[in-house]
This record gives structure tokens, sequence and C-alpha cells, in this order.
């Protein structure tokens, strides 16, 4: 800190990059110079843990994600999935609407989230939300799999 007190152009080069990050027109990714790619890595490191059923390692990953590049549905859905698995719904949902807000209509986070939601007991919203992912997954073959998930859910709990 002393440095950047000695050299006033460092001092507010840090100062505009600060009020850059804060204003949402840079990431600390971007600061930090991670190439997508780098990215990508890390959070297919987290996806295999998770896979592993090691979910506190990729929480603790997808969380330095969210720190570094904030506004990427993935990292949230992530964490969501992570928290399903531990059984705590409330913190999941709040990991799926925030997947929703950078990701509007992913199929997988809307029948995850329906599910989680069945889990917590609230079965009427959360079948509705998942026949919204059924029907967007519908759309695309590519989700396929997520669409069959949701048509189990559907016959297993909706009766």
């Amino acid at each position: 800190f002393s440095d950047m007190q000695k050299n006033p152009r460092l001092l507010a080069s840090i100062r505009e990059l600060s009020k850059l990050v804060e204003e949402d027109k840079l990431t600390y990714a971007q600061v930090g110079g991670f190439t997508p790619q780098e990215l990508d890595g890390a959070y297919a490191v987290a996806c295999k843990y998770a896979e592993l059923g090691e979910v506190t390692k990729s929480i603790q990953i997808a969380g330095y994600l969210i720190f570094l590049d904030p506004h990427r549905a993935r990292y949230y859905q992530l964490v969501g999935i992570c928290l399903q698995r531990m059984k705590q719904y409330e913190g999941a949902d709040f990991y799926y609407r925030m997947a929703e807000i950078f990701e509007p209509g992913d199929p997988m986070t809307l029948v995850y989230r329906g599910e989680c939601l069945i889990m917590a007991g609230k079965a009427d919203d959360g079948l509705k939300i998942v026949r919204e992912g059924q029907q967007k997954a519908s759309q695309d073959p590519e989700f396929a799999a997520i669409g069959e998930r949701a048509g189990i859910l559907i016959k297993q709990f909706g009766g």
C-alpha cells in the first residue's frame, strides 16, 4: 500500500479499475487477465467435483468463479445443484433464481429449481416450474435429457 501512496498514477489507476468493477463495466476476471478458457477449465473442475460427490469443493470453486465473473448463470446453477444434493433447498432455490436472472428460461435451471421446490414440500409451485422447463427443453434437442428428467418428476409427483 505504501508503494501506491508513493506513486499517484498507480493509485489513480487502481481507483479507476475499482470504480469500473463497482459499476459492472469490468469484472475481476478481466482485471486479473483470466481467459475464457481458464474460467471454463475451472468450471469443468468444479463440475467434476460435483459429479464425484465432492460438493463442498465444487461450491468453493464456483464461489471463486462468481466473484471473478459474476454474470455467468452456470456458476450459480452449479452451486444450486450442489446445495440441492446437500438437501439445502432454500439456499439452492436462491442460487437457481440467480441463474435465472442471468439466463432466463434455461431448461436445466427451471427443472432443477422445480425439483428443489418439490423436495422442499412446495409440490404445486415446483411442478409448475418443472412443466415450464420441460416445455423449453422440448424446443432444443440439446436438452433432451433434462426434458426426460422433467417428465419423470411430473409422473412421480404430478399424478
